[in-house]
This record gives C-alpha cells, sequence and structure tokens, in this order.
C-alpha cells in the first residue's frame, strides 16, 4: 500500500516534503523497512491494545440496503466468491469464518437514505 500512496509525482513530492519538515528518511524506504520488523505478535498487541468491538460503527454503501439488513440479522452462511481457483486451505478458512454468528440485534442495523447523509 506504500506505493499507491505514492504513485504520483505530487504524493512523492508531498511525502518529500514531510520527511524534510520532520527529519525522517524517504518515505517509502521508512515505511518498508519499519514493515519488514513487524512481527505477527506485534500486529496482534497493537490490534488488542487500540481496537475493540465494543463501541464499532460499520458504513456501509449498497445499492440493496434492505437485502443486506435482512442478511445481516438472519445470519445465513455468505460464501466469499472467487474470480480464480484458491487452495483448499484458504477455501476452508474462508468457511469457518463464514460459519461464525454475527448476533446483529435488528435495532442496531439503520438505514439512512443518501440524501439524508449529506443534508446536514
Amino acid at each position: 500500500n506504500v506505493f499507491v500512496m505514492t504513485a504520483t509525482q505530487d504524493q512523492r513530492l508531498g511525502y518529500a516534503l514531510d520527511s524534510q519538515w520532520y527529519g525522517t528518511p524517504e518515505f517509502t524506504t521508512m515505511m518498508r523497512d519499519a514493515l519488514s520488523k513487524l512481527s505477527a505478535a506485534d500486529v496482534n498487541a497493537a490490534i488488542k491494545k487500540h481496537l475493540s468491538a465494543k463501541n464499532l460503527s460499520v458504513v456501509i454503501i449498497t445499492k440493496d440496503a434492505a437485502g443486506l439488513k435482512q442478511a445481516l440479522l438472519s445470519d445465513a452462511f455468505s460464501p466469499i466468491k472467487y474470480d480464480a481457483n484458491k487452495p483448499q486451505s484458504l477455501l476452508d478458512e474462508d468457511k469457518q469464518i463464514g460459519e461464525m454468528k454475527l448476533n446483529i440485534k435488528p435495532e442496531a442495523v439503520t438505514i439512512t437514505p443518501a440524501a439524508q447523509v449529506f443534508a446536514k
């Protein structure tokens, strides 16, 4: 993702100015070096420290909000569809995840028309 963030000349210039201002190394090099040193344990510790599902809000934009709401509340299995063949181990993992129950309460899912979102 670091290279996507610096895909254009304007973006690279912006990060170069930031690097000069803050006295940091070139952005893509700095990020790749830092990320290469991360372990799964480091990432999991940061997730546990900084993220919580207790007060989580999710916004989903879809053509069929009512259908999505019904699918979420039904807790039915929702398989992932791939455009190419995937290893059986990945498909088995997807199945395990897909069988997990969300246990969402109906009052927790609200549908807000786009016109109302931008009216405020």
